[in-house]
């Protein structure tokens, strides 16, 4: 007889983990399944040789103590220890000199009072007054609060930052203002961000752990196949169970049912169609929402970029590094070192690195042109910290899809975003850093997971 449960979640990211463990704690029988060998998904950690941890892509984690994260592993009863702050953002000037952002935009008495002004403004906005910007992008909201391009340009490159989209004209003016109210409520600076003592697990691990606790299922290594819909009701899940003696892709699995009445797609848009038929000839959902899904499905940035590890510090600070348009690549350019901000990721004396350069999906669908990003990116990294081969110790190139969810672009946020809950089909539902649920990347992810398990828990 097939399983059956309450709620099968696909997908133990933040938002899946969340999902999850609030579900099964508020007394509903939950089913957590990954096609991976650990939770996290593009947040996780693995212990690397010689007493160094690495994470997948490069992440912060925007208001640390304050965050969505945060505030997720304590509705669950976990904890998450913190490291430093960011201490601020540093820019790169060229010829191997950095700049802090402050002190590179110098700025007289009427940018300073532009820049009051555009703190105060923001820090004193209701999420309704920000919601009407989710249609219009960044300049333009820059351009009605100062005609001075030495503020335009600090608040392009915090936008940058919170958005990864490279021009200010392509970013969400709404979720720009709503990420730096928030950092300017709880800290009192524009953008602030930490890093959880452990690596990205930590994120993860108290709220898994409180998910097994409670009594949830958790399944690793175990690929969804499909959702299945009956008359517009979910009834479950389809497994995928290897049958034959062949590996893919010659292997097509066989089912595996395990029932539910509701089950949370805790995926991006973009592996949707994995689990939901996304031809209108053959899916359960309307045809508009296909439509959508399909159309934004790539509105997403990728990262290309280096995990690697050196002898000594290249830098001395917990700063963000940035830059805005490097030489070779065309692209801005990001770094921090979980090094600087607490010790346990790196051997005593020793320096981890993390850094990337954004660029949008066709970059690395090309194997060719991925490599020539790396490589040009690797020689601008030597020209700003001079030395650095002869520290080196080992580096791992990577490149990530979807390194923030859906694109931060204007009629992508907000309310633009798909809803959590599916239309037309009763007890289908989604979570994650692609639909509902503000936040800067893994924090958009867990408010996502929060609200969609409060929606659930709602209905009767």
């Amino acid at each position: 007889m097939p399983d059956k449960y309450d709620v099968v979640v696909i997908g133990a990211g933040v938002a899946g983990c969340g999902v999850a463990a609030i579900l099964q704690q508020s007394g509903k029988k939950v089913a957590l399944i990954d096609r991976y060998n650990q939770v996290g998904g593009r947040a996780m950690t693995w212990p690397y040789k010689d007493g160094w941890t690495i994470d997948i892509g490069l992440h912060e984690v925007e208001l640390g103590p304050f965050s969505k994260c945060h505030q997720l592993a304590e509705r669950v009863g976990g904890t998450i220890e913190w490291g430093e702050w960011s201490g601020g953002i540093g820019v790169y000037n060229g010829n191997g000199k950095w700049s802090d952002l402050g002190e590179m935009l110098k700025m007289g008495k009427q940018e300073i009072e532009d820049y009051k002004k555009i703190i105060k403004t923001v820090a004193s906005m209701t999420d309704e007054e920000i919601d009407q910007w989710d249609d219009k992008d960044w300049k333009l909201w820059l351009d009605g609060q100062s005609g001075s391009k030495v503020v335009k340009d600090m608040f392009a490159i915090i936008g940058m930052i919170n958005t990864t989209v490279l021009e200010p004209e392509n970013m969400s003016a709404g979720e720009n203002l709503y990420i730096m109210r928030e950092n300017l409520r709880y800290t009192r600076q524009a953008l602030q961000a930490s890093y959880p003592r452990g690596g990205m697990r930590a994120l993860t691990d108290p709220v898994v752990e409180a998910f097994k606790k409670a009594g949830g299922a958790l399944m690793l290594n175990t690929t969804v196949k499909e959702v299945i819909v009956k008359d517009k009701q979910v009834r479950g899940v389809a497994l995928a169970k290897t049958v034959a003696p062949y590996p893919a892709p010659w292997n097509f699995p066989d089912r595996e049912i395990i029932e539910a009445d509701r089950v949370v797609c805790a995926l991006p848009i973009w592996d949707l169609e994995k689990v939901i038929p996304m031809d209108p000839r053959f899916s359960f959902m309307p045809e508009w929402w296909t439509k959508r899904i399909n159309d934004i499905k790539l509105e997403t940035t990728c990262l290309i970029g280096y995990l690697a590890g050196f002898s000594e510090p290249l830098f001395p600070d917990c700063q963000f590094k940035t830059a805005l348009n490097l030489e070779r690549t065309k692209t801005p350019f990001q770094a921090f070192s979980p090094s600087n901000m607490m010790q346990g990721i790196a051997p005593e004396g020793k320096f981890l690195l993390h850094c990337d350069i954004p660029v949008e999906v066709p970059s690395v669908q090309d194997p060719f042109e991925l490599q020539f990003y790396l490589d040009a990116m690797w020689e601008e990294m030597k020209e700003m910290w001079p030395g650095m081969e002869d520290k080196l110790e080992w580096r791992i190139p990577y490149y990530t899809l979807g390194c923030d969810g859906l694109a931060r672009k204007p009629m992508h946020t907000g309310r633009f975003k798909p809803d959590i809950k599916a239309p037309g089909i009763d007890g289908l539902y989604f979570a994650g850093d692609t639909y509902r649920g503000r936040g800067l990347a893994l924090n958009g992810a867990a408010n996502s997971g929060m609200l969609c398990a409060d929606l659930i828990l709602s209905e009767k």
